[in-house]
């Protein structure tokens, strides 16, 4: 009787051993491949993460026709430089084309325009999975770029970069929040008067969910509306996320300046996507952030102690299947004075 229980307990602890081993490695195994075999992975040895979801298209200053390839345009009636609508359409038009061509490229969406010099530059965002950007963006490059009959336009084609260096702490990445983000929308500007903030200004609106007068602070709902149909806007054009929301806009904040606009917002990503995806949509976010004209600047957030734990859990519940196996209590039955000691252990449970 004895040795069946000797039997028993034995088998039962391979199948928990097994049980245990198995759940390590379907742990493991998902978090091993994605290191090793990702040339993209997000860690502080790859400093610069490429965001192929975005398309910079640089032009060339050619003239065909009564369309010229630069951003602006100067208007004579009005003595003003204008945005170049006809080639913005000629260029989103032969875009088009490309989407219709090209496997699970949803949309191309002019994102920004770059006119702080000319000819300039036009930035686009791919509407597809963050898995599928690095192909499609690839043959799109090389497309236009050997098509100069219909992209005669084109200077260059590029993709933006992001320096993991900006938001990295201690060399890692551990102790950065992505779920949470602030933007500047105005700066501080130092006089031998005094220290006031200064926003910007664009067709006689001013980035400031709050206007000054004299002595007193009055909101300015205009500024909060652009503000939220911006993030309503980029938020649609990342596949992974979920929703942006503008939880704050204060002036004032101590502990970065005294006199600044500061709007804070959350990140929900999709349920289905790891920390290291909803990592490269948050770079993502921020370089589209960064691009709107009254964005002064980014804070990231940190938290004190390291936020990504993945490795820690596996190797709890590793010890944990182990010690539920192991933790015994030995004890000796002696059926008879004539009788071997026989030692079993006993599984607690």
């Amino acid at each position: 009787m004895g040795e069946k229980y000797l039997l028993f307990y034995k088998n039962k602890k391979i199948i928990m051993v097994l049980i245990s081993i198995l759940l390590l490695v379907a742990i493991l195994v998902p978090i091993l491949y994605s290191y090793y075999t990702s040339d993209e992975r997000v860690n502080p040895s790859n400093q610069n993460y490429p965001l192929y979801n975005l398309l910079d298209l640089s032009l060339n200053n050619e003239t065909r026709g009564n369309i010229t390839a630069q951003v602006l345009r100067f208007n004579d009636t009005s003595d003003n430089w204008e945005v170049n609508s006809d080639l913005i359409q000629l260029l989103q038009g032969d875009l088009k084309n490309a989407v219709e061509s090209i496997e699970n490229l949803e949309e191309i969406s002019l994102y920004s325009i770059n006119s702080s010099y000319l000819p300039g530059e036009l930035c686009f965002i791919l509407v597809t999975e963050i898995s599928e950007a690095k192909n499609i963006i690839t043959t799109l490059i090389s497309d236009t770029l050997s098509n100069n009959k219909t992209f005669w336009y084109l200077d260059n084609a590029s993709f933006h970069v992001f320096d993991i260096a900006e938001i990295a702490i201690w060399n890692s990445l551990s102790h950065n929040v992505i779920t949470y983000l602030s933007i500047f929308t105005s700066y501080t500007n130092y006089t031998s008067n005094e220290t006031s903030y200064v926003c910007s200004k664009l067709d006689g609106s001013t980035t400031s969910p709050w206007l000054t007068n004299v002595s007193s602070w009055n909101g300015a709902n205009q500024f909060g509306k652009r503000v939220s149909n911006d993030l309503t806007y980029i938020e649609e054009k990342i596949l992974e996320v979920e929703l942006i929301s503008l939880s704050s806009c204060a002036v004032g904040d101590g502990f970065v300046c005294e006199n600044c606009i500061r709007c804070r917002f959350s990140i929900t990503y999709n349920e289905d996507i790891n920390r290291n995806e909803q990592f490269k949509n948050f770079f993502l976010l921020c370089t589209m952030i960064e691009s709107i004209w009254y964005v002064e600047g980014i804070v990231h957030t940190l938290c004190e102690c390291p936020i990504d734990s993945s490795w820690q859990f596996s190797t709890f519940i590793f010890a944990f299947v182990i010690l539920l196996v192991f933790k015994s209590s030995r004890r000796k039955v002696k059926h008879s004075k004539n009788d071997k000691y026989v030692v079993r252990r006993k599984i607690i449970y």
